[in-house]
């Protein structure tokens, strides 16, 4: 498709989404950047949601419906690759249909990216939303430092930005804060089909982070909604599933990242070693005692969820996310002093005393 200047094409994938789906869309409806597309990528649904895109479709001009052949399940891989494939803007942004975009989201990414040629992607960050009735209350939000804990903005060059995503804990850069110019997109062949669910989302952003400059916005322009309704939110709360599918598709995952760096020619030792220490530690399934520990602590929190009332709840969501930032950061520290030594030592071979 032939790109349209300052286009911006939204990308909402959705399967089964007719709880909340209405909602993202009216967030891209309330943009404050009014040069935009939306395209509504099904992927099989089987309730009211096609019926609820069909309907903005026939009411707006910009918004398009689209579904694999035949009405497939193809996962969310499949699904934003055929939006991408369709898309007609210069740029290419990504909303899921469980979260929604702030009115400033749009706008505050095309100016980065008009202004700045060599940058191939922006990044901001999210609100934690919570809207489940056996979680804290309805709308309940959390906002926390991400995504790399610095003071301002920063672009980061490759291959550093993925070398961030290897050594800090927790940090998952979320497909709803990403805008990428859509050539750069294609050149790097979108998603990875294969990657159905878990790690669909990392999969992409590491292609762009191992091989193109990144910018990095310390702003909140996305609310991330954290909810009970989904089937896949129900599994991976279970040790069942972590010790049957996670490990598997961790070890999945990172077998592929070394195999896409090694195609494209990035063999940086320090990226290299990282890579290697997260398939080992993370795709390393817990031994009987470990395994004990899992179904405790699942149970425990089960538990925890049931009696405690919503206000405790929160607070325990709060010292559990704020314990995950001090890891983090303290992450991204060791990482910056890691850097700085080798860049010193470079310095020192090319200048010596």
């Amino acid at each position: 498709m032939p790109e349209e200047a300052g286009l911006v094409s939204v990308v909402i994938i959705f399967l089964n989404e007719e709880r909340f789906l209405r909602e993202a869309i009216e967030s891209v409806l309330a943009q404050d950047y009014p040069h935009w597309e939306l395209l509504l990528v099904d992927d099989g649904s089987t309730d009211a949601s096609p019926d609820i895109a069909r309907a903005f479709a026939s009411q707006h001009s910009r918004i398009r419906c689209l579904a694999h052949p035949g009405g497939e399940n193809r996962g969310m891989s499949a699904s934003r690759n055929l939006g991408l494939a369709r898309a007609r803007g210069e740029y290419v942004a990504f909303l899921d249909a469980d979260d929604v975009y702030l009115p400033q989201r749009l706008r505050r990414h095309v100016e980065v990216l008009g202004s700045q040629p060599g940058i191939a992607m922006t990044v901001s960050s999210h609100i934690r939303w919570f809207d489940d009735p056996s979680g804290p209350r309805e709308q309940d939000e959390i906002a926390y430092a991400r995504p790399f804990f610095v003071a301002g903005d920063i672009t980061l060059e490759p291959p550093l930005g993925l070398m961030v995503v290897m050594c800090v804990p927790y940090l998952n850069l979320g497909t709803c804060n990403l805008t990428i110019r859509r050539r750069i997109a294609l050149q790097a062949e979108g998603f990875e089909d294969r990657f159905t669910s878990m790690y669909e989302d990392q999969v992409f952003a590491a292609k762009i982070l191992a091989r193109y400059p990144v910018y990095v916005m310390q702003a909140y322009l996305a609310r991330y909604r954290h909810h009970g309704a989904s089937a896949t939110r129900k599994a991976k709360a279970t040790t069942e599933f972590l010790l049957a599918t996670a490990y598997a598709d961790t070890t999945r995952f990172f077998t592929w990242l070394l195999n896409y760096l090694a195609e494209h020619g990035i063999d940086d030792p320090l990226l290299l070693e990282m890579v290697r220490d997260r398939q080992l530690r993370d795709g390393r399934q817990p031994g009987g005692l470990g395994r004990v520990r899992m179904r405790v602590s699942a149970e425990l929190k089960r538990l925890l969820v049931r009696t405690l009332p919503g206000a405790w709840r929160k607070r325990l969501l709060v010292f559990d996310y704020k314990n995950d930032e001090r890891r983090a950061q303290r992450a991204y520290q060791r990482l910056t002093r890691t850097l700085t030594r080798r860049a010193l030592a470079e310095a020192m071979r090319r200048d010596p005393p």
